[in-house]
């Protein structure tokens, strides 16, 4: 059981003194959030438009001066280049999202595995706190102070700082905690068949990353299965994927399973009298081992919002499903397949298969994000997951669609 603790999440609103923390003169860092926005909500994928699937940093976390890499998962109309990368610090939110500040910036590089995906990394500037908007940071010169041991700190490591009393220490990371700044990265998507999209990233950059023994650090989520849950359709309204105790007539087939890949099908059976669910591990996973047993598994960080143990919860995850049909066929597109989001949960959705059953090859995908409920300055961290699959429809479930 793999389970990521860390320290305690400070939720007080308490003024910090920049200038204690410039006589204390102790180091921090940065973190990156990302997430893709499109202006249109989807969830199937369509040959003849563009669409940006969601985007994931290899670390939810980065310091400045870092390296930050991040991929980009592309659907639908084929890609045939991405450039125009901008940055942009201040935000009008009483004027439709207008970014005033937005401009150039130049990549380290990027490498392309079109049309599926590409993969661009950027570095963060060492001084952005004393270049750009923040949060947190108005004594000038304790923040000067603050970048220039930040930057002796990543040279020589810890033994630059001067011993602290622990009381010291927890109203330092208090005043941590509030420095923070909320840029947005854009760049433009172009398909063959000449759409142009712009694409939206935003970022919580702050000063953790270098501390991951004092202050929270968020990770990536991960997703280690994804699975089409068949169930009887009486007890449908209970289901629940991730009780291990399910009913005898409930089956799964894994369409991906990095737990036992032996496992995995890319057929699934449709038949009368069922309900299907498309599933996925969620934060705090149950699932079945080659041998049978029942394996707790925990992917997602346990926060310890008081900071004594005596109150841990697991962040929540956010999941968005897509699907897009293989074949070529020209049916009415709910005959099709359609996703049920009012039938959902965590790591789980409502398939209504297909009632044109010539669709039978079909691709889903899944994005998680993780979120501490108040936290706003906590960064996202992000997994993308995609499976093949094959509807196999039985002559009885063939026959009552033709009879409806």
């Amino acid at each position: 059981m793999k389970i990521s603790t860390r320290q305690s999440i400070l939720f007080k609103d308490k003024r910090f003194n920049m200038k204690f923390l410039s006589e204390i003169l102790f180091p921090v860092a940065i973190v990156l959030f990302f997430s893709c926005a499109q202006d249109d909500r989807f969830d199937r994928i369509e040959n003849d438009k563009l669409r940006v699937i969601g985007v994931r940093y290899t670390r939810a976390e980065c310091a400045p001066g870092d390296t930050v890499c991040a991929r980009v998962y592309f659907a639908g109309n084929a890609i045939a280049s991405v450039g125009d990368f901008s940055i942009a610090y201040v935000q009008q939110y009483d004027h439709n999202y207008i970014y005033p500040d937005e401009r150039k910036i130049s990549l380290l590089d990027s490498t392309l595995w079109f049309p599926d995906s590409m993969q661009f990394r950027y570095v963060i500037p060492e001084d952005v706190f004393l270049k750009e908007k923040t949060q947190g940071t108005g004594n000038r010169a304790g923040l000067e102070q603050l970048v220039a041991l930040v930057k002796t700190f990543r040279m020589y490591g810890d033994s630059t700082l001067p011993p602290v009393s622990e009381d010291t220490l927890n109203f330092l990371m208090e005043g941590v905690e509030t420095i923070f700044a909320q840029p947005a990265i854009f760049f433009y998507a172009n398909s063959v068949n000449g759409t142009r999209l712009k694409v939206k990233t935003d970022l919580t950059i702050r000063y953790h990353s270098l501390l991951p023994n004092l202050l929270p650090v968020n990770n990536n989520p991960q997703i280690k299965w994804i699975a089409v849950y068949k169930v009887p359709s009486r007890q449908a309204k209970n289901f629940y994927p991730h009780n291990p105790n399910l009913d005898t007539g409930t089956t799964v087939t894994y369409l991906y399973n990095e737990y036992s890949p032996e496992s995995v099908s890319d057929t699934v059976v449709i038949d009368e009298g069922y309900t299907y669910f498309l599933t996925c591990n969620q934060g705090i996973d149950f699932h079945l081992d080659p041998t049978g047993d029942t394996i707790r598994d925990t992917t997602c960080d346990l926060i310890d919002i008081a900071g004594d143990g005596s109150f841990v919860v697991p962040e929540e995850y956010n999941y968005n499903w897509f699907f897009k049909n293989l074949d070529e066929v020209d049916e009415i597109k709910d005959s099709l397949m359609v996703l049920s989001y009012d039938i959902s949960g965590p790591g789980y959705i409502k398939i209504k298969p297909p009632v044109f059953t010539e669709m039978t090859h079909f691709k889903v995908w899944v994005v998680v994000s993780d979120f501490v409920s108040e936290y706003y300055s906590r960064p996202k961290g992000f997994a993308v997951g995609s499976a093949l699959g094959v509807f196999n429809f039985t002559d009885k479930y063939r026959k009552s669609v033709k009879n409806n």
